[in-house]
């Protein structure tokens, strides 16, 4: 309590400082006695050599977002996948940690226990599309629908006419619970995939330690060696229809089993990817929920490895070479002979376009081109065989050493 009564006039300095400090004690006395204590929620593994991980990742995040190139794209990858590792690795020990001293005689081995035993709050009655859902099994389905059920947005192309429908690229937008569900069977799937080797090399999209500039450096030396030798190359580009909208999901099931991958994951996939709808949002307007009978949703985290199994199987040909990115496709061949060059590339585009016809995948002949790269005469016709005769767009790159 202030030791001056109230009302009394204090002229001495060294009196003034004692109330002042006096006063200042008294509130935060007050302070203390009603606030809850704040504790530094920073982890304890947060420091030392982690800490100065993170300093190297930010600067690495600023020269890469300054310069865009590759090289520092992968120093910064390298970086944060080093301090996933140590995360994890500190994490486990600090678990490890804990339940070493746990003990029955204070008690914290029976709170933990009783932690792990605590039973979930039941899940109450659910409005569905068929009406109210009081038992577990109609709670199922409930829930299941609303995780299939994506909101598309539609995104322009570039350069493409906003008034037609197909200049725009539909994005599904997937609830979080649908995602976390993605990304634990997706893992399930790339350690099966990795371990069994089953995804062709010719394959860069979407997987680790490949990217386009892995598949463009190939495509690079594959010309550079055949400029060496005098031999000419021919390059066709592929142009797929709508991709990943037209996976046909019996062709995916029957390839998922030809690879051998484990049943549970089939029969997971399987209800993945069937029975799904979707809605289409522009501004705040929502379209009618509509069936969705075939591909796989664009923007989800597995459809891009499910493309890939789909195109696996792709016919190759020993004369020329295939190289992918997703469902980007190029097939180039090399020969002195431009008789023999065509010929090789022509039965290649042949039977490629009977395997496309096959499992339902469109190729836009009008999109596709084929690029010659050579010291010699213009370059000759290229044919798809199975599209009436047309013409591949064809073009020539004179070739020169720099």
């Amino acid at each position: 309590m202030l030791s001056t009564p109230l009302g009394a006039v204090i002229t001495a300095i060294p009196e003034i400082d004692s109330q002042v400090s006096n006063l200042t004690d008294e509130i935060l006395n007050a302070h203390a006695s009603a606030s809850r204590p704040f504790y530094h929620t920073e982890q304890p593994y947060v420091q030392g050599e982690l800490k100065e991980l993170f300093k190297e990742r930010n600067k690495a995040r600023k020269t890469w977002q300054h310069t865009r190139h590759p090289q520092h794209k992968t120093e910064l990858n390298r970086l944060q996948n080093a301090i996933k590792r140590k995360i994890y690795h500190y994490r486990q020990q600090a678990w490890e940690d804990n339940l070493s001293t746990l003990n029955a005689e204070d008690n914290s081995l029976w709170g933990i226990a009783k932690a792990f035993r605590k039973k979930t709050s039941p899940i109450s009655a659910l409005n569905g599309p068929t009406g109210i859902a009081l038992s577990d099994t109609n709670k199922t389905e409930i829930l299941s629908y609303v995780l299939k059920t994506a909101v598309v947005i539609p995104i322009l192309k570039p350069d493409k006419n906003s008034a037609l429908a197909e200049s725009y690229r539909p994005i599904s937008l997937l609830p979080v619970l649908s995602k976390l569900a993605e990304k634990v069977i997706l893992a399930r799937l790339n350690d099966h995939l990795e371990r069994e080797n089953i995804l062709i090399p010719e394959q860069h999209g979407f997987r680790p330690r490949l990217s386009t500039s892995h598949q463009l450096l190939r495509v690079v030396e594959f010309i550079k060696e055949g400029n060496n030798k005098d031999e000419c190359t021919a390059a066709v580009f592929l142009d797929i229809q709508k991709a990943f909208d037209r996976v046909w999901h019996t062709g995916l099931l029957f390839k998922l089993i030809t690879y051998k991958i484990p049943p549970p994951l089939i029969y997971l996939l399987n209800s993945y990817i069937s029975d799904r709808s979707f809605t289409v949002k522009i501004n705040r307007t929502f379209s009618q929920l509509k069936k969705i009978n075939a591909g796989v949703a664009q923007g989800s985290i597995l459809a891009p490895t499910l493309f890939n199994l789909y195109v696996n199987d792709i016919i190759k040909n020993s004369n020329t070479i295939i190289c992918m990115y997703a469902d980007d496709t190029a097939i180039l061949s090399r020969h002195r002979n431009l008789d023999t060059l065509v010929e090789n590339i022509n039965e290649h585009l042949a039977h490629l376009e009977t395997w496309f016809s096959v499992w339902k995948i469109a190729l836009n002949s009008s999109k596709t081109e084929a690029v010659f790269f050579s010291k010699r005469k213009p370059p000759p016709e290229i044919i798809l065989q199975k599209s009436k005769n047309t013409l591949v767009s064809t073009h020539q790159v004179s070739w020169c050493n720099r």
